[in-house]
């Protein structure tokens, strides 16, 4: 079972007790959401508790004053029953109707012309695993793809160019290693220190130090 950032994971019941019991920053609004949407998979950050537990967090179809209601908490991994990884979600947009199957069949596309493996997360990947209404008008388009080589990566990143000229917009992470991700944008921009995401707490990664990783990798 793929425990990677972005993976939706399903929960047995004794899971969801311990993570509503864990929930961190309870607020009395939290459960009028847990309840009404009961069946809505937790996302993995990617990340533990000091006690080893699976941080893990819960988006919902519903907007409080123009902010996505969410709940952050925690799991042990024995209480997880299925995963379902960003890089699996695109299959399902060949099946699903409205916009984010769309879109993300548009960007499935781009990506296969270009070379690059392609999966999607945030809020896109949430109303195609459950069909609740989770895009906006001001939502961007969620995506991570995997390290490739250089031309292939630009040839995407071109392509996400021209299309958000037509005011599609999409906002892509990379994917370096299991546990190192960074915007494709700053990867492509080649500034001297990269952002970098995934881990137990973000890291300003040098040029030389991401040169190694992608050359062990073998993707130049």
């Amino acid at each position: 079972m793929s425990l990677e950032r972005h993976a939706l994971l399903t929960l047995s019941e004794a899971g969801r007790r311990r993570v509503w019991a864990l929930r961190g920053s309870p607020r009395a609004e939290d459960e009028a959401a847990w309840r009404t949407w009961p069946d809505i998979p937790a996302i993995c950050t990617g990340r533990r508790t000091p006690e080893g537990l699976l941080r893990v967090g819960f988006s919902y179809p519903l907007l409080r004053g123009g902010v996505r209601v969410r709940i952050a908490s925690a799991v042990p991994e024995e209480a997880l029953l299925s995963s379902l990884t960003p890089w699996e979600l695109p299959a399902l947009a060949a099946s699903r109707g409205g916009e984010a199957a769309r879109l993300v069949r548009e960007h499935a596309a781009l990506a296969a012309d270009c070379g690059v493996r392609l999966g999607v997360f945030g809020a896109a990947a949430m109303e195609l695993a459950t069909e609740q209404p989770y895009l906006h008008e001001n939502s961007d388009l969620d995506l991570v793809i995997e390290l490739a080589e250089k031309e292939r990566l630009r040839a995407f990143w071109e392509g996400l160019k021209r299309r958000e000229e037509r005011g599609v917009r999409a906002d892509v992470e990379l994917r370096l290693a299991p546990e190192l991700y960074c915007k494709l944008t700053e990867w492509m921009q080649e500034n001297s220190t990269v952002l970098c995401r995934g881990g137990a707490k973000p890291v300003l990664l040098s040029r030389r130090t991401l040169s190694e990783i992608t050359e062990a990798s073998g993707k130049k």
